[in-house]
């Protein structure tokens, strides 16, 4: 009874992180629940888990709320925690595909248990605990699966020779920066998936590497980044802004306003930026964005953002359950809230894509005053309602057939002749080729490998209308399951951006006159 009380009290308290619970009285209206639970734990006619009627009456109070408050359990507190810090959780820190009776190790985790054990793409596991598995793939997953196991002693079967490794389980790194790689000799591109505690970790050295190949304009791939760590958002963007500029503030009900100032000194203040943003872009990734936005420091390229401008915070319930709720409002550098009306995420800009045509430049579209602001500098672009509206906005139509990408990838076909064609040739791509540029390249290799591909399909299935020629979204598709056995994390990125119409056209942003016609600085 006490502790629903404790858990009550603290769930009906504004106080900050800092304040004294035990002071804190939630009056007449929070002894209601208080009486409510007592009643139905003496006198209601079923034996009830008044824990789990506590959490029920937690949840819904904060559902009152907002969209974005919530209950989370001690078990949802930890995943919640671990992926603050960069960690997706303990595990073995690898994936496997089944190659007909043989487990593969299709990936394996940078920084993760499996890497510092020594496990390398392409080993087949055919041993766990001296015991063979081949054929037995349930005997592998449940040893992963199963937290009360700890290691995993496997023998490997690698380039003909035997090998055994122990993989103790840990937390497996979720990285921040999911690729980092020169696009040609001048241009660099980064994609950063998720701002954790570790961002400036990767991305610093990330961005230091590819200056030192030489870069000179830089494409940010921020699509998906759905925000994450606050702090880490405005430290990146003291590698682009000078000394003294607002990247935002903050402000509320119960919260003061707070304005976050760029420190300088960052090693990226001049130099071309073209930001890449879709709508999943959200939360701390706007208000990077918006800051570079507005200090005239970027080219926003894309479609309109989620628009999340709301700040959460957690308090601890003292089961090691939490409620994270609102405590705030951010704002950018020129006052704009970014927080949506509405849930829908409807693409403000769809309305006028007609009229982006002929330049794409959201800045010249006929619209009413008050979606209109102005940067630092005075330059004129969008405010729209909630989100982030792109410089440029870009949106490729993609026209291509799904049909049979679908049932060929549905069936498992795709992946399984990937897996099983880098098995058999593994040894001969790493030594022919020394980049994923130069497989890509080679279309006498993709012509005997698509070749490769018909003969499997006919064998699988044989009734399967194949088309004369493979559409581009299945060769491209194959082609960067490839390259992500063959070489490192970068690889997949690649391959994939290839095929990128979004990146074609921050390309041509960069090698053109956008930046100098805008008046972004650089």
């Amino acid at each position: 009874m006490k502790q629903i009380v404790i858990i009550l009290a603290v769930l009906f308290s504004c106080h900050s992180l800092s304040a004294q619970v035990d002071n804190y009285s939630s009056g007449l209206k929070g002894q209601k629940l208080d009486w409510l639970m007592y009643y139905i734990e003496d006198n209601y006619v079923d034996s009830m888990d008044i824990d789990m009627l506590t959490d029920v009456a937690i949840r819904r109070v904060v559902e009152e709320l907002d969209a974005y408050s919530k209950y989370q359990t001690k078990e949802e507190v930890e995943a919640q925690t671990n992926q603050d810090k960069g960690y997706s959780g303990k595990s073995v820190g690898f994936n496997y595909f089944m190659l007909r009776d043989t487990a593969i190790v299709t990936y394996v985790h940078s920084g993760g248990p499996a890497e510092k054990a020594g496990l390398l793409r392409g080993d087949q596991i055919v041993m766990l605990d001296d015991k063979s598995i081949v054929a037995k793939k349930e005997l592998l997953q449940t040893a992963i699966d199963n937290k009360e196991v700890e290691q995993l002693s496997l023998g490997l079967k690698r380039a003909g020779y035997d090998q055994k490794v122990i993989v103790q389980k840990a937390l497996v790194p979720w990285l921040s920066v999911n690729a980092g790689y020169m696009m040609d000799n001048r241009i660099g591109y980064i994609k950063v998936g998720k701002f954790t505690l570790k961002t400036m970790e990767e991305f610093l050295p990330t961005l230091k590497y590819l200056q030192s190949l030489g870069m000179q304009e830089l494409i940010l791939d921020l699509r998906g980044n759905s925000g994450g760590v606050r702090d880490q958002a405005l430290a990146m963007a003291d590698i682009f802004l000078s000394e003294g500029k607002t990247v935002y503030y903050t402000g509320g009900h119960n919260l003061e306003r707070d304005d976050y100032i760029s420190k300088g000194g960052g090693i990226w203040e001049t130099g071309k930026v073209v930001i890449l943003q879709d709508a999943y872009t959200a939360s701390a990734s706007e208000i990077f964005i918006a800051a570079m936005q507005e200090w005239d420091r970027a080219v926003v390229l894309g479609v309109s953002t989620y628009g999340k401008g709301l700040i959460q915070q957690s308090y601890k319930l003292g089961d090691g359950s939490n409620i994270r709720f609102t405590i705030g409002r951010y704002y950018t550098p020129t006052g704009r809230h970014l927080q949506r009306t509405t849930l829908n995420n409807n693409d403000f800009m769809v309305p006028y894509k007609e009229a982006l045509l002929s330049n794409s430049l959201t800045s010249h579209l006929n619209v009413p005053d008050s979606l209109k602001s102005k940067t630092m500098s005075g330059r004129l672009f969008l405010a729209g309602p909630g989100g982030i509206i792109p410089d440029i906005y870009y949106k490729f139509d993609d026209k291509s057939d799904w049909t049979f990408y679908n049932t060929i990838n549905n069936a498992g076909h795709l992946y399984t002749f990937t897996t099983d064609y880098v098995q058999r040739n593994r040894v001969e791509l790493l030594k022919q080729y020394l980049s994923v540029k130069s497989f890509s390249d080679d279309r006498y290799r993709e012509a005997f490998m698509l070749k490769e591909f018909r003969t499997y399909l006919k064998t699988k299935e044989p009734a399967l209308v194949i088309p004369a020629n493979f559409p581009d979204n299945v060769i491209q598709q194959i082609k960067t399951w490839i390259a992500s056995q063959l070489w490192h994390d970068n690889a997949f990125y690649e391959m994939e951006n290839m095929d990128d119409r979004l990146l074609f056209r921050a390309k041509e942003i960069i090698n053109g006159k956008v930046h100098e016609n805008l008046g972004i600085s650089y």
